[in-house]
């Protein structure tokens, strides 16, 4: 009897201590903290960010830790001595492009709460004014943020000549009109992210900014068309960081040559023709509206002359369909021998 009482006594020890020790044993891993979720970063640029231990004073001692990216390249090792935040720095690779992840490890294990994004960009790369092509080509391209009066005729206008050209739209506007997005890529134009709200973008914040970008290109995908590849900034208003965001969601920055000034009261007819037909040549990008008033009879009136100089109408997409490319100060793209 005495044995049974013993052995059913070392049971209820065993059966209280083993959830003490795991607990224990699991306190052993440090547990890192970013303060925020994103970053933007440049190649061959210093950044700095921030972390702490959440745990460290149950830990009670130093902290030795790699930071690495989501391929296991260590960008810096940095040792923890207290419970507040610390400011950390390295200089961004050259190799870097994108969005990037980089989490916290401690003697081969992840130690990070939550991974730190990170958008990387070359700053010497801007916005795309206008394309070096070496064919005789350009682009039409229409946003569409506001309404939807005159989007069947543009259409229209469009299939009777035969062109395909990039719509820019909104995340509101594909929301409130899925059935335009559907016809615009059955009839195989492209469509593009011009944010959700249309907002002023280099007024956010960097999460902000992605956020913008990222729905947008949600409700167009979620209205059945493609993800977009392409992001023209509201109000042509950009920076170094939005073109950094945009770029690590997959979307190259789309500005214009020529503004047709459609959306511009004091322009009629024969103002916005003469605007879009002087100076124009190859590799130029012209900005169109879905609500001008005058933009469909525009069209049916300059595509002819476009192509009456040889000029083949293509979307954004496949003037840029030449190979590797950089963009210039002036926002000239370049393309790579």
């Amino acid at each position: 009897m005495k044995r049974i009482l013993a052995y059913l006594l070392c049971l209820i020890m065993a059966s209280v201590l083993l959830p003490v020790t795991y607990a224990e044993t699991a306190e052993t891993l440090p547990r890192f903290r970013f303060d925020r979720d994103f970053l933007i970063g440049f190649q061959g640029r210093e950044l700095r960010l921030k972390a702490k231990v959440d745990n460290y004073k149950r830990l009670g001692k130093h902290v030795n830790a790699q930071l690495q990216d989501e391929e296991g390249f260590v960008v810096l090792e940095e040792t923890f001595k207290s419970s507040s935040y610390h400011t950390v720095s390295f200089t961004v690779p050259d190799t870097w492009f994108g969005e990037k992840s980089l989490s916290w490890w401690v003697d081969g294990q992840k130690a990070s709460v939550e991974d730190l994004l990170l958008a990387v960009d070359n700053i010497s790369n801007r916005q795309v004014k206008r394309v070096g092509t070496r064919q005789p080509r350009m682009a039409i391209t229409i946003d569409a943020a506001y309404g939807d009066t005159y989007t069947l005729k543009l259409l229209s206008v469009l299939d009777e000549f035969n062109v395909k050209c990039t719509f820019f739209v909104t995340g509101n506007w594909a929301q409130a009109y899925p059935e335009h997005i559907l016809d615009i890529q059955s009839r195989g134009h492209e469509i593009a992210n011009h944010s959700f709200s249309h907002p002023h973008m280099t007024t956010l914040i960097p999460e902000k900014m992605r956020r913008q970008i990222a729905r947008c290109s949600d409700a167009i995908e979620a209205a059945g068309a493609s993800r977009p590849v392409l992001f023209r900034p509201p109000y042509g208003e950009t920076n170094e960081k939005l073109r950094a965001v945009s770029r690590s969601l997959g979307c190259e920055v789309i500005m214009w040559t020529i503004d047709s000034h459609d959306w511009d009261l004091a322009y009629n007819h024969q103002k916005i023709v003469r605007r879009v037909t002087k100076d124009i040549g190859p590799g130029h990008i012209i900005l169109f509206h879905n609500d001008g008033k005058f933009t469909p009879d525009v069209l049916r009136e300059v595509i002819p002359y476009y192509q009456s100089l040889g000029l083949s109408l293509v979307t954004v997409s496949a003037l840029l369909d030449e190979g590797e490319y950089s963009v210039d100060k002036e926002g000239l793209v370049n393309f790579h021998p």
